[in-house]
């Protein structure tokens, strides 16, 4: 436990609620927040919807916002890798 704070100033990085990653609306205020701080906001959203009908398969995907930058990586509770490769 000694590595990790729940004061945001002794951290570069900042766990955020799912539902704040799906938003780039929401990334951009979070990114405006730390403005003085950070140039740069990188997401990681974990997903099992990164692969889908017709979608190029790849180890995840990259989307880019001004500042802002997410990618979905594959991710599952249920399925085993194999099952999400």
């Amino acid at each position: 436990m000694q590595w990790f704070t729940s004061n945001e100033h002794e951290s570069n990085i900042h766990v955020a609620p799912m539902w704040t990653l799906a938003s780039f609306k929401r990334l951009k205020h979070i990114s405006s927040q730390y403005a003085s701080r950070f140039s740069l906001i990188v997401a990681f959203s974990p997903t099992g919807w990164t692969f889908g009908k017709g979608k190029k398969k790849s180890p995840g995907r990259r989307w880019q916002q001004g500042t802002v930058i997410r990618y979905e990586v594959p991710y599952s509770e249920h399925c085993s890798f194999t099952e999400l490769k």
